[in-house]
Order: structure tokens, then sequence, then C-alpha cells
């Protein structure tokens, strides 16, 4: 994956990084880590799970769905 930045944010990047005796891949790489730390991928406690099928009934197709429209008769 490319990351494209502005060159304002690169060159702070590697002057941060130079600072901190890394390269930049590493630095930056340093600060993904550190940022994916934060971010929560479990799912909450308070959220069910799903279940399949749990949808059944919810949506209905009436008999004359494919049936052509009245509005488009002209083009057919």
């Amino acid at each position: 994956m490319t990351l494209i930045l502005s060159p304002q944010l690169e060159a702070s990047l590697v002057q941060a990084a130079r600072l901190n005796g890394l390269s930049p891949d590493a630095y930056a790489e340093l600060l993904l880590r550190r940022s994916l730390q934060d971010i929560s991928l479990s799912v909450p406690e308070s959220q069910e799970p799903r279940r399949a099928g749990s949808a059944v009934g919810l949506v209905t197709i009436p008999p004359d769905f494919d049936e052509p429209l009245e509005d488009l008769a002209e083009y057919m």
C-alpha cells in the first residue's frame, strides 16, 4: 500500500525520523503501529453476535415483481 503525503508532512516526518535516529520508513511504521493500538477491532460486549437467517420474513417480494411496468410500456 502506498501512502501519499503532502510535501510539508513528508518533510516533518523525515525530520522527526532523523531526530529519533530512525529511517523515515521505520519511523512511519512505528507511528502507524502506535495509532493502531488505540483502535479496537473486537465486537463490543453489548452487541449480540449475528445469527444466520435472522432477517427471514422482513423482506417480501410481490408476485407481480417480474411483470412489465406500465410506465415503460411505450418503450417495449
